[in-house]
């Protein structure tokens, strides 16, 4: 039975890739992220795409079932506890992060900053607060600007400033992460290798150098990830300590603080969380349980009527509404069933006439910017326009379903990636005097971006593969609530999954590249855990 019980989850991962393969056997994307809807469409499925499947879950359901007891193996090897608190290889690992990221300095100042950045800069010259882009990230962006007016300097060096801050603190991160990881007794090989890659795969280091709000959303997410990981440890230890809570609680209120999906994690999580700590007895429960959820009512009460007492504009509507709008949108655009009154009702959201010509499957943008969409409007119907959303899936749910696997397909199609939202290493065209300078070129005389910037790029889908793959390893062989390790990166990719703007945005996902390390330190753990 225990066995029959547990085969259950490579039944289920098997089943997830090769559902993942077949629909992305028929997904046709030529136009890229704003392509039109005769670039970037689906062909149909018929009898040959269900024996496909049927096929591919048979052979990758025996692969990884081998592949899962081989990984076991594997894990078992690698487990060893080497307690060494080697402050010496800690120093030499942070010297080394400093020195291999100073030439991205030098090569990228100010920073590659994106357009949504200059938006906060204009937040900051009105005095607009607003939540639209988060509210802790435009008094950040407002600070640099201060500080470089007070140094009689411009907007160039604030960026500089603030590009220079942030590798700092990603830096002082990544010690955290080593020493953090000396005291879970991971194996050195195991730490120098994690090391290694965090520092010189450019990936990491490019995504410091991006001036956007989804770096410091990362960076808090990274902090808050090692704590919560310490808390389950200690609950499951039955003995938790203060200073573990405390940490938990501080990097829960940064992510939610630093992007607006952010709160939607944490509530997720610490639902779960809860639900786990209450049923499971162990040293300052109580503690535990308040911190919970006295943490997610203060961020839900400042986000909500403290942030309307101050007069702080909340995120569009359109923002929540991104997908329905792009399966609306879908209905008008390939002429599906929709009568004479819903297309009056829907004209009073957006002009029903711009939407053929400006629909495009993979971008929600292009009908939130160029159809003509009335925030306002459908900020104060929206359960009208819900209800017409509900009539139009009744009626075209092949338009609707086509229309979610375009809009999402980034996110669950390892074919598909491009450079929209990947990293940013230049200037947005501005009017603020911001401009990119190469000094490590002028000093050097050759170019290191050459060797750095991306020449092929990752889709998104991979980060959310591995993730899933390790949760599901991590519950056949370690137990159900294993789940629960997981649940903050699930929250990320589920949070896209239902309100994603882009089909594809490493940005969006970028949280789960930088807590990569963790497919391989939590069944570590888990696996010694279980041993002992």
């Amino acid at each position: 039975m225990v066995k029959k019980c547990t085969n259950i989850y490579h039944l289920l991962c098997s089943a997830m890739i090769s559902l993942a393969f077949v629909l992305s056997m028929r997904i046709v994307v030529d136009g890229g992220m704003w392509g039109t809807k005769d670039e970037n469409y689906i062909n149909p499925y018929g009898w040959k795409s269900l024996v496909l499947f049927v096929v591919t879950m048979v052979v990758v359901d025996i692969l990884i079932s081998f592949a899962f007891d081989y990984i076991r193996i594997f894990f078992k090897r690698i487990q060893g506890t080497q307690v060494y608190t080697d402050k010496k290889l800690l120093n030499i690992w942070t010297g080394i992060n400093v020195i291999a990221w100073i030439p991205y300095y030098l090569s990228y100042y100010p920073g590659g900053v994106y357009s949504d950045t200059f938006t906060s800069v204009e937040y900051y010259y009105t005095g607009l607060r607003t939540n639209r882009h988060p509210l802790l990230y435009n008094y950040m962006v407002g600070f640099f600007i201060k500080l470089s007016e007070w140094m009689g300097q411009g907007l160039n060096f604030a960026f500089g400033m603030f590009f220079l801050v942030q590798m700092i603190v990603m830096i002082i991160e990544l010690r955290l992460f080593n020493r953090w990881m000396q005291k879970k007794e991971i194996n050195k090989v195991v730490v120098n290798i994690t090391m290694f890659g965090l520092i010189f795969w450019p990936l990491m280091p490019l995504s410091v150098v991006s001036i956007w709000k989804d770096t410091e959303f990362c960076m808090a997410f990274l902090f808050w990830f090692m704590a919560y990981v310490d808390l389950l440890q200690e609950i499951h230890k039955s003995k938790v300590s203060v200073k573990t809570i405390i940490l938990f609680v501080l990097g829960e209120v940064l992510v939610a603080f630093t992007r607006n999906n952010g709160i939607y994690v944490v509530m997720l999580t610490a639902l779960l969380l809860l639900i786990f700590t209450i049923r499971t007895k162990f040293d300052k429960k109580r503690a535990a349980v308040i911190a919970i959820v006295a943490s997610v009512a203060g961020i839900l009460l400042v986000q909500g009527p403290i942030y309307n007492l101050a007069g702080v504009q909340q995120t569009d509507a359109v923002e929540k509404y991104g997908i329905p709008l792009q399966q609306i949108g879908s209905v008008v655009a390939y002429n599906g069933d929709i009568s004479q009154e819903q297309l009056e009702t829907l004209n009073q959201f957006i002009p029903v006439g711009n939407i053929a010509e400006h629909y495009s499957p993979c971008l929600v943008d292009n009908l939130k910017w160029y159809a003509g969409l009335n925030n306002e409007y459908l900020k104060d119907h929206q359960k009208e326009f819900l209800q017409l959303w509900w009539e139009l899936f009744l009626q075209n749910p092949k338009l609707y379903v086509k229309a979610y696997l375009l809009q999402t397909v980034g996110y669950w199609d390892v074919d598909v990636a491009d450079y929209d939202g990947y990293v940013q290493t230049y200037v947005w065209n501005n009017t603020g005097g911001v401009v990119a300078t190469d000094y490590f070129e002028r000093i050097f005389g050759f170019s290191f971006q050459h060797f750095v910037n991306p020449r092929s790029y990752i889709s998104n889908a991979w980060f959310f593969w591995l993730f899933l793959i390790c949760t599901l390893f991590c519950m056949k062989y370690f137990g159900f609530k294993k789940v629960l390790y997981f649940v903050p990166q699930l929250g990320v990719w589920l949070t896209l999954m239902i309100a994603t703007p882009t089909a594809w945005s490493l940005r969006y996902i970028s949280a789960l590249l930088f807590t990569l390390p963790f497919v391989v330190l939590i069944p570590i753990l888990l696996s010694r855990e279980s041993e002992s």
